[in-house]
């Protein structure tokens, strides 16, 4: 009986790492030493079926046919809520071109559904077209207690609440470091060219030039809703919807400190040139109150945009030596 036992268990755990092995088509066996090697959009796809594995792109991959994979729902997103992606994703810098998903009926949409645990690094996503409700982002829908950093996300998104060009919402301690966002968001509330809701976390050094539209209210040019840490960030599109409607952001309740806007924003109620409404603190942050064509703001400072083209304005205390100088923007003269 015990030899019998044995032989059961041996069977199951060969059974166990085989179907782990084939659960990827390329090469490598996911873990940190020798992560699994993607080398298109299919491979790419199937870190669905390995959530905690360790991946690596190793080549630019063309998405194009997904817009006509699952009968035109496209790309089925990495991670969901009961089944978050927690694995490790290095891009090595390459580019995943012209993913398509179209889920208009589905929450925690994006390349990944949700990450919880994750770690995302050296991405670029360049014309994805992404369609989902709630939860939408181009990179990322719900981002919780992960790392993103030196990522990117250019194309177009479209959610209903929570819906940014990079990430939809961002829960626990995730941290999000030197990304950016271009193109343009719509949703209907909580709506950013970055982060539709930025619930907790911490986000730094990074920016979106992306144009953001919200039907209703809390749409921002860098993030719709605020209620954790900003810090040296920056948004230059166009912003309009409702109420709660803000260059930078819509409404915060946080500290946003060291950050900037110059996009044009229209809005019918709580309009503001950086933030529509502010309840938390703004430390060192400034608008364009000429490209903004506003001079009111729920917080910050309005300066003229020769103003805004002057280091002077902002150093000290901004940081020129580390950050700023290395930063993308366009504003300033450094």
């Amino acid at each position: 009986m015990k030899t019998l036992i044995v032989s059961v268990l041996n069977i199951v755990l060969i059974f166990v790492m085989v179907g782990n092995v084939s659960a990827f088509s390329g090469s490598g066996s996911g873990t940190e030493a020798d992560p699994y090697i993607i080398t298109n959009v299919n491979e790419l796809q199937e870190m669905k079926d390995g959530l905690n594995a360790w991946y690596k792109l190793a080549k630019d991959i063309d998405a194009s046919d997904t817009v006509n994979w699952s009968s035109g729902a496209g790309f089925l997103p990495v991670g969901d809520p009961a089944h978050s992606f927690a694995g490790h994703l290095e891009g090595d810098g390459r580019i995943i071109s012209n993913l398509y998903i179209n889920r208009s009926a589905t929450d925690y949409v994006g390349l990944f559904g949700k990450i919880n645990g994750a770690t995302i690094k050296n991405l670029h996503l360049a014309d994805p077209n992404v369609l989902g409700k709630g939860c939408t982002g181009g990179l990322v829908g719900c981002s919780s207690s992960a790392s993103t950093s030196n990522c990117n996300s250019a194309g177009t998104v479209y959610g209903f609440e929570e819906a940014g060009g990079f990430v939809g919402r961002t829960t626990g301690n995730s941290t999000i470091t030197d990304c950016y966002s271009t193109g343009r968001v719509n949703g209907t509330s909580y709506v950013g060219g970055f982060i539709g809701y930025h619930q907790s976390g911490s986000v730094s050094k990074s920016f979106s030039t992306a144009d953001s539209n919200a039907s209703g209210y809390d749409c921002g040019g860098f993030v719709g809703l605020s209620k954790a840490s900003i810090t040296d960030c920056f948004a230059t599109g166009a912003v309009s919807g409702w109420e709660y409607i803000g260059g930078f952001a819509g409404e915060t309740s946080a500290a946003t400190t060291n950050c900037y806007s110059a996009g044009p924003v229209s809005g019918s109620k709580n309009t503001g040139g950086f933030v529509g409404y502010n309840s938390g603190t703004c430390n060192a942050c400034f608008w364009d109150t000429a490209t903004s064509g506003l001079g009111i703001s729920g917080c910050g400072t309005g300066k003229a945009t020769a103003e805004m083209m002057q280091r002077a304005t902002f150093d000290p205390p901004w940081n020129f030596a580390t950050i700023w100088g290395l930063m993308k923007a366009r504003h300033i003269r450094t």
